[in-house]
């Protein structure tokens, strides 16, 4: 996988910008904290002191600030050792909008109903991410929690099989974008966990279950590929209108030279239940 910077480039799983991938992910922040620089909220903790608005709105001006620099290669690293892919994944996109459904005519003189505010499960606030379960794209993988390193790069997961969640941005259930990478492959040439991540299209089911037992449901709205060096970085890891999760991995022509894939895939997922 690969970091994100203002130029996203990732090799296998995720995105990242101009930078090299790291030569060892970091392991998860309960045990790398002070890895990451204080600037960095923390997510997942219990205790909260400040009112949620208030915790927001510094959360996302830290977020924005961090934008800048941050390097965009979540799961583009492949592993410990580097060779080649053993097959390219052919970029697709498809328009996320929604198809217009056809107006339906309002009396003069009535009021239109206001549709009610749908109600969602919330998580217990001690509870962390236990799993991501993508049904159409062969997903049901652990959950680790991943930052960014001291190149200010986000952080690969572990493995092929495990799926990273990234502090700097939301906790699902407690905020507008929750952030997850997975490599597309490995260096033994084995797919990795987000291999079928290209093959979701819109209204595919995503699901991020809680230690709590708390499920949190989503349906993809878009799937896109970026080029790794014009990938947006603050519009894909940054604050969005609406509660969603944002799903990276690395797609496109494998380079051997630079270890690095050509292209970000970014599919995006609004919650629904």
């Amino acid at each position: 996988m690969a970091p994100f910077s203002s130029a996203l480039s990732t090799s296998g799983a995720g995105v990242r910008a101009s930078v090299a991938p790291p030569s060892h992910p970091s392991s998860e922040r309960g045990a790398a904290r002070g890895t990451i620089p204080p600037t960095i909220p923390r997510h997942g903790e219990a205790r909260f002191m400040t009112p949620p608005a208030t915790r927001s709105a510094r959360h996302w001006l830290s977020v924005s600030l961090l934008l800048a620099t941050l390097a965009l290669v979540a799961a583009c690293g492949r592993g410990e050792k580097k060779q080649a892919a053993t097959a390219t994944a052919e970029p697709r996109v498809f328009d996320a909008t929604l198809v217009p459904t056809t107006p339906v005519p309002i009396t003069e003189g009535t009021e239109t109903p206001t549709p009610p505010v749908a109600q969602f499960p919330t998580p217990s606030p001690d509870a962390r991410i236990a799993r991501l379960i993508i049904p159409a794209a062969k997903v049901n993988a652990p959950v680790q929690v991943k930052g960014i390193n001291a190149r200010n790069e986000m952080e690969n997961p572990d493995g092929k099989d495990n799926v990273a969640w990234y502090n700097f941005t939301d906790r699902p259930g407690f905020g507008p974008n929750a952030v997850f990478s997975g490599h597309v492959d490995w260096y033994t040439g084995e797919q990795g966990v987000f291999w079928y991540l290209r093959t979701l299209k819109e209204g595919d089911e995503v699901i991020v279950r809680m230690t709590d037992g708390t499920e949190l449901k989503y349906r993809v709205t878009e799937n896109k590929t970026y080029r790794a060096s014009e990938a947006p970085v603050a519009e894909i890891v940054g604050p969005t209108p609406t509660e969603v999760v944002t799903l990276i991995t690395c797609d496109g022509v494998f380079d051997r030279r630079s270890q690095d894939y050509d292209l970000r895939r970014v599919v995006r997922a609004e919650r629904v239940a």
